[in-house]
């Protein structure tokens, strides 16, 4: 768990680095941006190119971290999912 956790720091860290200047909203739309590209490459078939895709989403995703807001609404958005009933990856 911690390498994972010194993983998603590092990530973080060099986004900060990068981009020092961004917006939560900026990264936002990065995140999206990813989302349309991992999307296309699903439709292709092209796995290899699919995974790719995927990691530049949840990097993005990460990298939205950064920002005290986002991990706010994160915070908050885990409380509720905490409240829920699971069920094979799904609340009900």
């Amino acid at each position: 768990m911690l390498k994972t956790l010194w993983k998603i720091y590092k990530i973080i860290r060099w986004h900060k680095k990068t981009f020092p200047n961004y917006r939560p909203e900026e990264q936002c739309q990065k995140i999206v941006e990813e989302i349309f590209e991992w999307e296309s490459e699903f439709l292709k078939f092209d796995t290899e190119k699919e995974l790719e895709e995927l990691m530049d989403v949840i990097i993005a995703s990460v990298g939205a971290m950064r920002f005290k807001d986002v991990r706010d609404m994160v915070a908050e958005k885990m409380k509720a999912n905490q409240k829920r009933r699971w069920k094979n990856g799904h609340h009900y």
